[in-house]
């Protein structure tokens, strides 16, 4: 199955510092590479993968910080209009939405 429909979860201010225990990221979290292309040069963001319905369920709740160059990737199985409920989140963030051909559909800041 190819997943290629995506939102890009980025936080939009942080304090720079490493995610703690408390409000970091699961150990042994699964992160891959992401680069965002822009006109004044490419973006790159480690992010963690949220495939199945309980990581994306769960996204970036409860965090109480993240790195600037971090974010969480969601994926899903098919292009469609995704909604997002950010129930107990705690860190300012921006989603960009992002086809299934890999443009950029829409930044929510």
């Amino acid at each position: 199955m190819r997943w290629l429909p995506l939102a890009l979860v980025l936080a939009s201010c942080s304090n720079g510092t490493n995610a703690t225990d408390s409000g970091g990221p699961p150990p042994n979290v699964f992160r891959i590479p992401v680069t965002v292309e822009t006109d004044t040069g490419d973006q790159r963001f480690m992010s963690e993968v949220a495939d199945d319905g309980e990581e994306r369920m769960k996204g970036l709740m409860f965090r109480t910080e993240m790195q600037d160059d971090h974010g969480m990737i969601f994926l899903f199985p098919r292009e469609r209009q995704q909604s997002f409920w950010m129930k107990n989140t705690l860190i300012p963030l921006d989603m960009i939405f992002i086809k299934a051909d890999r443009n950029i559909l829409g930044i929510v800041e």
